[in-house]
């Protein structure tokens, strides 16, 4: 209360058990009453957004030396390597839900060699410290590993990165690949060979750090460029019949909250958690849970909720009564 009487005020505020405040207070971190538009307003809660980001940066934020980086380390070893390998190797029953999400990134189906994610992710080669020698695409389009599954056989665990297989010498980069003390020349020479043709031609780039790109769309990176990759070809999105795939496109393009459309999206593709739908994932057990509790007569799936359930059909024709809208007219 502004600009009234001060026993007004005073009365007011011994009846809502308050204080009386002074002008100019903070709301928000702001002085209220001052312009918001002046830059110097806006002043002091940048510098303390500022100081306190930069109190979390070293714990939280910090990509390469974070607490929970560290820490996803410890129990997890490299996400980033996971999400960019060809195989995604984790144990299924002693995985929590978080993780098996984080290995399928880029899955498609159940064969884990077709993935879209890895496969549009290449390489630029720096200074060769972060770059996996023999797992990453960083030369000839494919992992080394695949390309010398003999070579890989013998090499050192602990000599993995790019910069780990050579040296600089005068300037120019000298390739010298780290294998273990049982390493046979005379058997692996002609593929030890291959390899050196292959990556001769390149070198480290001295402080320079190595970038992973997307190579799929010039652009970069886009969650369009996604969809549609992931709408061609032999995806999921081919076992839709005509009808869900008009259905889905239709919806996105309807101009609804987008709340509204995900569960348009959840219900066309029978994603609902009905209870059938829970038991066929195992939440639920037995028949006698999957009965439909509100009228108690049949199975609760995603047609029968929403379309031949009784209480339902009671609430959809209340609905459209009261928007003055013939059922038949619809039903034809």
């Amino acid at each position: 209360m502004v600009n009234l009487d001060p026993d007004f005020i005073q009365a007011a505020a011994s009846f809502l058990n308050c204080i009386v405040g002074a002008t100019s207070f903070t709301f928000l971190g702001i002085s209220v009453g001052v312009n918001p538009r002046r830059r110097e307003v806006w002043k002091p809660i940048v510098a303390r957004l500022r100081n306190r980001l930069e109190s979390w940066q070293n714990r939280h934020l910090s990509m390469g030396e974070g607490f929970f980086v560290k820490l996803s380390f410890v129990k997890y070893g490299d996400i980033r390597r996971t999400m960019l390998s060809d195989l995604v190797i984790h144990k299924r029953n002693m995985a929590s839900l978080w993780w098996k999400d984080v290995c399928s990134v880029g899955s498609m189906g159940n064969n884990p060699l077709e993935n879209w994610f890895p496969s549009s992710v290449a390489c630029k080669l720096g200074n060769g410290e972060v770059i996996d020698f023999w797992a990453d695409r960083w030369v000839g389009g494919y992992p080394l590993r695949n390309r010398f599954p003999s070579l890989f056989s013998h090499a050192e665990v602990s000599s993995k990165k790019v910069s780990d297989n050579g040296f600089w010498n005068n300037g120019s980069w000298v390739w010298s690949i780290k294998f273990h003390e049982g390493f046979s020349v005379e058997d692996e020479g002609e593929s030890l060979l291959d390899l050196l043709r292959l990556i001769n031609p390149i070198q480290p780039v001295f402080g320079v750090s190595d970038l992973f790109v997307w190579w799929k769309n010039p652009n970069g990176f886009s969650v369009k460029a996604i969809y549609e990759m992931t709408m061609e070809g032999d995806s999921w999105s081919q076992g839709l019949n005509e009808n869900v795939s008009k259905e889905l496109s239709s919806l996105w393009k309807t101009k609804i909250p987008s709340k509204v459309s995900i569960f348009g999206w959840s219900l066309i593709l029978n994603k609902i958690p009905t209870r059938k739908n829970l038991a066929s994932r195992g939440i639920l057990l037995g028949p006698d849970n999957l009965v439909c509790p509100l009228c108690l007569l049949a199975e609760e799936d995603t047609n029968h909720l929403f379309g031949s359930c009784s209480v339902t059909l009671w609430w959809w024709n209340s609905f459209l009564d009261w928007l003055r809208i013939d059922v038949l007219a619809i039903r034809e």
